[in-house]
């Protein structure tokens, strides 16, 4: 009677829930039913998989690495759910992608062994997933004769050095060495420092040579440039930096096309770190929550027509991963 009323406890109580980081765009939350057993017992447990993210994730895969003392229940079979584009085999599940706002509950059985007394045992999980940061950073540029006029006029202004762009799991942080815009024939070198910082309570992976991109367009007010779209669309592109996007076209914008007519093509922004990277097909390693800061250096035109603003694109690719645990409670 006593195992009778002490099960029934155990299954009222809660199966210790168990997700990653709340401000990361990807929920991941484990269940079981019942959340305890006798011995020799399966229990279910249940996967929730929620993508709170207003992009896509590719990659999902989610799989556990340390079941304690609990056995996997193997039905030597594949499920496949063309429609959530996903396969699971027992308690592996893998999704080629994830829909923004997309949930979708996944279960596997679990085996409790014999036990000598009753016990918890934790069972540890893991998801992966693949993502991208998006950013374009407009640089101003303005004429030597510009700035004396708008010196003596009182109405010269800067820009700020500083700006973060950031996703539910990275962030990059941008600083320039100088106040912007950059002066035409200037005594003085310009610099973006960038830093990639990981600002969930995940893992980020290494970054390879083709997953950090900086390119560049053309003046922002001329037929060419480039929008955070066609940063996008440069997935897989094995290229850190860009000298010739004539295939990016969008419509003139109105006002100053014909008085700003200065291109520049791969001569503004240069990397080095990047550069070598990718010549010695080289990772990056983040230090704690820290990626190695890149500097990349300004070189502008011997000639600016007024003003321009040249827009910067960035592609960061990256692998991200949390961790889940749930304990099941094994009665003898």
């Amino acid at each position: 009677m006593k195992y009778i009323i002490l099960l029934a406890l155990l299954i009222a109580a809660s199966g210790c829930v168990s997700q990653n980081a709340r401000n990361s765009g990807l929920i991941v939350t484990l269940s079981s039913d019942p959340p305890g057993i006798f011995q020799n017992q399966q229990t279910t447990l249940f996967v929730d998989i929620d993508n709170t993210d207003e992009k896509t994730l590719n990659n999902v895969v989610f799989e556990l690495f340390d079941t304690g003392i609990m056995d996997v229940v193997d039905t030597a079979q594949n499920q496949v759910d063309k429609t959530k584009n996903c396969i699971q085999r027992d308690c592996r599940i893998s999704c080629a992608k994830f829909s923004p706002k997309e949930f979708q509950t996944f279960s596997c059985k679990l085996k409790a062994p014999e036990v000598m007394e009753s016990t918890t045992s934790t069972v540890n999980a893991k998801t992966t997933f693949s993502s991208e940061l998006d950013v374009v950073q407009l640089i101003e540029l303005i004429s030597r004769q510009e700035y004396e006029r708008r010196q003596a006029s009182g109405t010269f202004s800067t820009l700020p050095r500083k700006y973060t762009y950031s996703d539910r799991n990275i962030a990059l942080d941008m600083e320039f060495s100088e106040d912007l815009p950059v002066i035409e024939r200037s005594e003085k070198r310009y610099f973006i420092h960038l830093t990639i910082i990981n600002i969930g309570d995940g893992f980020v992976g290494d970054l390879g040579p083709n997953d950090f991109l900086v390119f560049q367009g053309t003046n922002a007010n001329s037929q060419t440039k480039i929008t955070t779209e066609q940063v996008k669309a440069k997935g897989g592109v094995l290229i850190d930096l860009v000298e010739d996007i004539e295939s990016i076209h969008v419509t003139p914008v109105e006002g100053d096309v014909d008085r700003i007519k200065t291109s520049i093509y791969g001569s503004l922004v240069k990397c080095e770190k990047l550069d070598e990277m990718k010549k010695n097909y080289q990772t990056m390693s983040p230090l704690g929550k820290t990626f190695p800061r890149i500097t990349c250096e300004l070189t502008p035109p011997d000639e600016i027509d007024v003003i321009g603003n040249y827009p910067m694109g960035i592609k960061i690719l990256y692998d991200y991963e949390t961790r889940q645990n749930i304990g099941i409670r094994i009665m003898k």
